[in-house]
């Protein structure tokens, strides 16, 4: 294991220590009072409400080494439902909340990255690998997930994530399941050792009930409880308001006007070992048929955010700074905006709007330059900002109309 990943293991071990610690605190309660945590970090403890693959190790690690030697400040929940933590934890009592969101379509493409090319996929997944499951390339895995539209079944995760409506799952559920279950194969691309059952991933990390759209509902009503909400798309920003959170005011680090192109904040980028090559755009096929996949979890990010440019707002103002920027703003009205032009095709059956079909154009000379080049296939993002700049001024011109 090399040095990084080795300290990531070790933060997450730690944490998830924490976490067992105050589980079983709170399960032998009974009725008497559960030691304050806030008593050893000087009033601020935090615990993220974690949905892989949105930052959130990295939002973990960012706060880490801002406050070596301490106790840990922030802790996840161990990728289990909000419900759930809430109540076995009774999180009201002495703790504040904290919860990422990501783009669901690049979530979607991230989530399986890591059941396919990071250092975990390499060690514990490669049997499916090699049994014929649908991973071989990401059109293949979105075309699996989407069919089961049409035969919704719990399991079917390649002891990894499914991605039907991942962040709004975690929000609305309440049940607890351990992360390995031992299941009927439907079939032999799925077997182990004894050729009739297989393992799968319980907990958030599946689809519960068989329920492919979870209720938005009480996802919003999740959201609502939770104290603080960071995006992934704006990490940064992210990381200073949860520290201006804890330390009652905006550090030097996070003051910054605007023409600046960085904060002085250094936040890491943790990848989990996945190769740069891993990260390709997926073309315009596998977006619209993402769509539904992700339609929940889109509208509960657009309220994410919302709820997350308010908290920014009201620390900028506090502070008499400017935390948000209208720049870093942009970055994700663009996605919002390139979102909403597939579903205006998909859902209402509009014609393809300009920006899908720049991004189609944009995928494919893309692909056609990685043949010569492959370090360009990796470029993050360059044809959803690309399309969704489109997008964005497309609707605020017919809004100015």
């Amino acid at each position: 294991m090399g040095t990084v990943a080795h300290g990531l293991w070790k933060f997450r071990m730690r944490s998830m220590l924490a976490l067992a610690v105050a589980v079983m605190l709170g399960a032998a309660a009974c009725g008497q009072a559960i030691p304050n945590p806030r008593d050893a970090t000087n009033g601020r403890y935090y615990m993220l409400i974690h949905v892989p693959k949105t930052g959130g190790i990295t939002y973990m690690m960012s706060m880490h080494s801002r406050y070596p030697g301490q106790p840990p400040i922030i802790i996840d929940n161990g990728e289990n439902c909000y419900k759930f933590t809430k109540h076995s934890m009774r999180l009201e009592q002495f703790v504040t909340t904290t919860y990422l969101v990501r783009w669901p379509f690049s979530h979607a493409q991230s989530q399986y990255n890591m059941c396919t090319a990071s250092a975990y996929a390499r060690a514990e997944l490669r049997p499916f690998h090699y049994g014929g499951a649908p991973l071989h390339n990401f059109s293949a895995w979105v075309d699996h997930y989407a069919s089961l539209r049409q035969r919704p079944r719990s399991g079917e995760n390649f002891l990894c994530y499914n991605p039907w409506n991942f962040a709004t799952r975690l929000l609305s559920c309440s049940l607890f399941q351990p992360y390995d279950l031992q299941l009927e194969a439907p079939g032999p691309e799925w077997v182990t050792e004894d050729k009739s059952t297989y393992l799968a991933h319980g907990g958030a990390h599946d689809i519960i009930d068989d329920v492919l759209e979870p209720d938005l509902n009480e996802a919003l009503k999740s959201l609502d409880e939770i104290e603080l909400v960071g995006v992934m798309e704006l990490m940064t920003e992210s990381v200073c308001l949860i520290i201006s959170h804890k330390e009652g005011g905006l550090p030097q680090e996070c003051l910054k006007s605007c023409d600046q192109d960085h904060f002085q904040l250094h936040v890491p980028r943790i990848a989990h070992d996945v190769p740069p090559s891993a990260t390709v755009h997926p073309d315009l096929r596998t977006m619209l048929q993402l769509a539904d996949i992700v339609r929940v979890d889109f509208q509960l990010y657009q309220a994410a955010v919302k709820k997350f440019v308010s908290q920014l707002q009201a620390v900028s103002e506090a502070s008499s700074t400017t935390l948000l920027c209208p720049r870093a703003l942009e970055k994700v009205e663009m996605l919002i905006a390139l979102g909403e032009d597939i579903y205006d095709h998909v859902d209402r059956g509009m014609p393809l709007s300009e920006a899908l079909l720049v991004y189609d154009s944009c995928v494919t000379d893309l692909e056609i330059r990685g043949r010569t080049h492959p370090k360009e296939m990796s470029q993050r993002g360059e044809c959803y900002y690309l399309a969704g700049d489109i997008a964005l001024r497309t609707r605020r011109d017919k809004a100015a109309a």
